[in-house]
């Protein structure tokens, strides 16, 4: 059971997915058919479910002193295929596409 109440019902996506195609430096994006106010909405609700999982049941396990080893590598694997669910939808969100230049270099 989900310890997290969601937000972004599918009724609130589609509401949210107007607001930011409205907004200039998202909707410079749009291609036909594909406004990306609504790629964004779509994303930030996959997002919360993503964090949801994450907070809710996979730390809870990584925390768990008494796990056993094989537990924690399949929680690990876990915790990666959200990550890539979260990187999926950054990458579809071509708003966000400024975070896929790279790591910044530093003068250090």
């Amino acid at each position: 059971m989900s310890k997290h109440q969601k937000l972004l019902t599918v009724s609130r996506v589609v509401e949210l997915g107007r607001q930011p195609s409205k907004i200039p430096e998202v909707a410079q994006f749009d291609k036909t058919g594909e406004p990306q106010g609504h790629a964004l909405a779509h994303a930030l609700s996959h997002w919360e479910d993503s964090f949801a999982t994450f907070l809710d049941k996979l730390l809870p396990k990584l925390a768990n002193k008494m796990a056993p080893a094989e537990d924690l590598i399949d929680t690990i694997h876990n915790v990666g295929d959200e990550l890539r669910h979260i990187l999926y939808h950054i990458y579809d969100v071509k708003y966000f596409g400024y975070l896929l230049d790279g790591p910044e270099t530093s003068d250090e």
